[in-house]
């Protein structure tokens, strides 16, 4: 599944996301800035923390444990 369809199975139409968050999502490389704001979005919305880590990794094309973890802390946090 592509990672626009793997999105919006988890968050509803991409479309009527905030674009910071879209572009953080499926451009910028992974940072700790980044990372927050999405996890931050994510954590608003009520969205489980196992399917922002799984929604995430598909978007930026990619399965990082470190990404996993910097998920869990935001939340925590």
């Amino acid at each position: 599944m592509d990672p626009c369809s793997s999105a919006e199975n988890i968050l509803g139409d991409v479309e009527i996301r905030p674009t910071n968050v879209i572009y953080n999502m499926f451009v910028v490389e992974p940072n700790t800035i980044t990372v927050k704001k999405v996890a931050a979005f994510m954590y608003g919305n009520g969205i489980p923390v196992k399917r922002s880590i799984d929604c995430l990794n598909a978007c930026m094309g990619l399965k990082s444990y470190n990404l996993s973890c910097a998920m869990k802390d935001w939340y925590s946090i």
